[in-house]
């Protein structure tokens, strides 16, 4: 039933043979590869606070992710985000205690920023995902505190490892 399907192509999967292989069941090589990192969360010190005038939140209602969709669109304007945030709904609603949404909104109650961790209670590790600023807002140290606010909840839920496969832009 699935509309879409995404297969992540890293480095150990660039060989022509494997590339051949995906394309032959039908899918498509789009843009540059994504980079996959992973930290120990000891290992994590970031110690930082928001600037005056922001303030974060938790998203944990479906009902609280349309203005999750007016930001991607504005971010990622070309990408399908419907796919993103009907997979988001449904665990929400359905109790799914896994995912975790964080937005940081402006002095204006915009939401200027977001970053999302799936993580499952007592699991060692925790992937970083859907995490964005608008261009507007950037170089305010909002992502970086999402970054570590994810990381102190993933410590306090048991895990110990912090992942992320980024896109180009993402890289820095």
């Amino acid at each position: 039933r699935a509309r879409r399907l995404t297969w992540k192509v890293y480095g150990h999967d660039s060989t022509a043979v494997t590339k051949a292989a995906l394309r032959a069941y039908g899918f498509d090589c789009e843009g540059p590869p994504n980079r996959c990192a992973g930290l120990h969360v000891s290992n994590l010190h970031i110690n930082v606070c928001l600037r005056r005038g922001y303030a974060c939140s938790r998203r944990n209602r479906a009902s609280e992710l349309d203005e999750l969709l007016s930001l991607y669109d504005r971010i990622w304007p070309n990408e399908d985000k419907g796919l993103w945030l009907s997979g988001y709904r449904d665990a929400l609603a359905c109790g799914d205690d896994g995912l975790h949404l964080m937005v940081i909104r402006d002095e204006n109650r915009q939401v200027v920023a977001s970053g999302g961790l799936i993580h499952a209670a007592n699991q060692a590790i925790g992937h970083l995902f859907g995490g964005g600023t608008l261009s507007s807002h950037r170089q305010q140290g909002l992502y970086k505190y999402l970054v570590a606010l994810r990381a102190e909840l993933l410590w306090r839920r048991g895990g110990r490892w912090l992942v992320v496969d980024a896109g180009e832009e993402s890289w820095p």
